[in-house]
């Protein structure tokens, strides 16, 4: 999974907003999820509009330069909002996104406005922060049921879908076992 910290933020608000009580015991955030910077936003607009005629129609949020990110190993994870190098993660990743935003002529990136921006992120998501593989096993072994939620549908799978306009992630009913980290 993914993660834009600033959408769910927003979310978390809209609910609290409604009356949903939104809190740590209600709401728990993976540490393996991936998360996603203005920068992956930009680099999906950014490789749509060089693609012209032949975009694959993104939704231009992101999804897929994150994954791209974690498929490279040096994407960041929501762990890293732990990390003291969260900073030093966050800059190498906005100067490499920026190195190659300025090959597809789109604008930069201003590394301070999203660090900024993290911090604060950090601070919200903080107390939501867990091994939510390691409590789902616990809710299995406790005889408790599991409602898992999945993206799309089966013909956006990355692997099953119409490729090349797919999601980036398993989209069919197997995949909320690797997802959910159920092994």
């Amino acid at each position: 999974m993914v993660i834009n910290p600033r959408s769910l933020i927003d979310e978390m608000d809209m609910l609290k907003k409604l009356g949903v009580e939104v809190n740590p015991d209600r709401l728990r955030i993976s540490y393996a999820a991936h998360l996603i910077t203005p920068t992956h936003q930009a680099l999906d607009k950014a490789l749509e509009m060089v693609r012209g005629k032949g975009n694959i129609g993104t939704t231009g949020r992101g999804i897929g330069p994150a994954y791209t990110d974690k498929a490279s190993r040096r994407g960041l994870r929501v762990a890293d909002l732990l990390a003291a190098n969260l900073i030093d993660r966050l800059s190498a990743l906005i100067d490499e996104a920026n190195q190659q935003l300025n090959l597809l002529g789109a604008p930069y990136i201003n590394p301070m406005a999203v660090i900024e921006d993290f911090q604060q992120y950090r601070e919200v998501m903080l107390p939501y922060i867990a091994d939510t593989s390691l409590e789902l096993a616990n809710a299995i072994t406790a005889g408790q049921r599991i409602l898992a939620e999945g993206a799309q549908g089966t013909l956006l799978d990355i692997d099953h879908g119409t490729y090349p306009f797919v999601t980036s992630s398993s989209t069919v009913a197997p995949g909320v076992f690797t997802g959910l980290g159920m092994v």
